[in-house]
């Protein structure tokens, strides 16, 4: 069987779903008191996984075979911003304990982590060897249960660096690179020739489907998103295409220059906030393709196939 912890979540949801309808058999974990899904293949069970001892009686009552780790505190929840706690507990704490739990069954783990680990790198394109610097919790919990997976013995993992994901109806992150006000008031930098690096669900899923039926297990870390970046300037046209991003306001490169001059030197979550917006970093996810092919999912085909791009 597969566990799939996060069930309920963006990513979990679907992975669960694809899961099932390929005949998976699988068991669900979320804080729900619910299931999303309804299906005769799907045990879902309401569980915390900070809670090791119901994490050791799920594993002691089911033969799990791999592990599908996908629950974790992001950013925030809802409007109310998390503490440094909150993320310790949970991406860290909970993390750990399933991957003990795991350990003890011999099950395969599939660790969902981000690419937000590199933090504060300012190489323009980073593989997996790159110097990781993370300023954000969710940055540094997701790097402490990095390194308690690959510290453990007798364990085969796969850890992906996911570039920040999106899907048609969930584009949080990519819309936080290129509006003021969304989805009215767009804004761009010069002239909007710096490319972002974006990760469709599509191909997490995809992926997932992959893992779980090859012969020969892949381990390690691997950074994963899409095939190709987009251009800005490209992005907020798809947007206007759309209906989307009446105006467009042009922000002068010697502003953010200044901008970022400024504030890096009093914080550097911000600094990097900025980064991301302006100095976009691109991931080498050539390792992972060698082993799987490549991924087949961009952000035109993802969202905006059926819009008239001339």
């Amino acid at each position: 069987m597969i566990l799939v912890t996060g069930c309920n979540g963006f990513i979990g949801l679907r992975v669960t779903q694809s899961l099932l309808s390929s005949g998976e058999k699988i068991i669900g974990l979320s804080l729900e008191a619910e299931s999303k899904i309804r299906h005769e293949n799907l045990i879902y069970y309401q569980i915390d996984i900070c809670n090791k001892e119901s994490l050791e009686g799920l594993f002691s009552k089911h033969e799990i075979d791999f592990v599908i780790h996908l629950a974790a505190i992001a950013h925030e929840t809802g409007k109310k911003r998390c503490s440094w706690d909150t993320y310790y507990n949970v991406n860290y704490i909970g993390s750990k304990n399933l991957f003990e739990c795991a350990r003890g069954r011999k099950a395969k783990i599939l660790y969902t982590s981000t690419v937000e680990v590199y933090g504060d790198n300012k190489n323009n394109l980073l593989n997996e060897d790159s110097q990781c610097e993370p300023v954000s919790y969710y940055g540094i919990s997701k790097y402490m249960s990095e390194k308690e997976l690959r510290d453990m013995e007798g364990v085969q993992y796969l850890i992906l660096r996911l570039a920040p994901v999106y899907d048609r109806e969930f584009m949080v992150d990519p819309y936080k690179r290129i509006y003021f006000n969304e989805p009215n008031i767009a804004f761009i930098v010069g002239n909007g020739d710096y490319r972002f690096h974006f990760c469709s669900i599509r191909n997490i899923v995809d992926l997932v489907l992959k893992w779980v039926n090859m012969k020969d297990f892949i381990n390690g870390i691997y950074n994963f998103g899409d095939p190709q970046t987009i251009q800005a300037r490209e992005f907020i046209e798809y947007e206007k295409m759309s209906g989307r991003a009446k105006s467009v306001i042009v922000v002068p490169i010697w502003i953010v220059t200044l901008l970022k001059f400024s504030v890096g030197k009093l914080k550097k979550s911000i600094s990097v906030k900025i980064n991301k917006v302006t100095n976009a970093t691109r991931w080498d996810i050539s390792r992972i393709v060698s082993l799987v092919g490549l991924p087949k999912w961009g952000l035109y085909n993802t969202v905006y196939s059926n819009v008239d791009i001339e």
